[in-house]
């Protein structure tokens, strides 16, 4: 009987043996779905996280490209607007110069004006009444140099 009582306790222990077996088996399978449930769950989290990132990417890269649009547009508003700058300052410099005036910068109409009255000029600066006195004046004058030599 000692033999059959030492078989019936190893018997026991094997049977504990493998329902423990059988129990660490089954929470180790369990375990092991909840970490494929989670790893399934993280990629398709990365999967979603790809794709925002690309359509941000996209829309850097579209934003990007309306700001190079827009600066180029503006470079050139600007280069145009420094041409007209400079014909407006060209024609402001050509309005003040003296072309033909004297050296103290007097319009050259007013300078013929002058020599109009001293009988200097004649044409259509000088007006004909004071062209015949310009040219009575002088007559004197040229008479009266005479006279006195």
């Amino acid at each position: 009987m000692r033999i059959q009582g030492r078989t019936l306790a190893d018997l026991d222990v094997a049977r504990a043996e493998t329902t423990a077996k059988r129990t660490r088996l089954t929470a180790v399978r369990q375990q092991v779905a909840a970490l494929k449930a989670e790893a399934e769950a993280n990629v398709e989290t990365a999967r979603r996280a790809q794709a925002e990132a690309a359509a941000a990417q996209a829309a850097v890269q579209d934003l990007v490209a309306s700001q190079q649009r827009d600066v180029s547009t503006i470079e050139s508003k600007k280069a145009a607007e420094r041409q007209r700058l400079a014909g407006l300052e060209a024609q402001q410099r050509q309005a003040r110069a003296p072309a033909g005036g004297d050296r103290r910068g007097r319009p050259p109409g007013r300078r013929r004006e002058g020599e109009a009255r001293a009988g200097l000029v004649e044409g259509p600066q000088a007006r004909p009444a004071e062209v015949r006195r310009a040219r009575a004046r002088a007559a004197v004058r040229s008479a009266g140099t005479c006279r006195d030599r």
